[in-house]
């Protein structure tokens, strides 16, 4: 295989990143948290909301991201996450569980 055979087959490192990331699931907690937010605030600060968002959404994120490192063992033994994509796989371990994507 050639180097730029290997270049093209290697997984985009952002789409690894998305896909512990878990964006759909993880939007409607960061939704919940901002109509809590909304409901609950006296009065609407949009630099607080944009910032409550923001930190929801990458809390969200890393426990997403975690969920995953921890419970990818169980998640191949069980016949319906047996062949969902592991992101993990393509990347190290370490990488996923102990490094911010940026």
């Amino acid at each position: 295989m050639t180097l730029l055979a290997a270049e093209a087959t290697r997984p985009n490192r952002a789409a690894l990143w998305l896909a512990l990331a878990k964006p759909r699931l993880n939007a409607l907690a960061v939704a919940t948290v901002g109509i809590g937010y909304y409901l609950g605030a006296g009065a609407l600060d949009l630099g607080v909301l944009i910032s409550v968002l923001i930190g929801s959404g990458l809390v969200a994120a890393g426990g997403a991201a975690f969920n995953q490192v921890a419970e990818r063992d169980l998640d191949a033994l069980m016949t319906r996450t047996r062949s969902r994509p592991l992101p993990w796989a393509a990347s190290r371990r370490r990488r996923a569980s102990s490094s911010p994507p940026f």
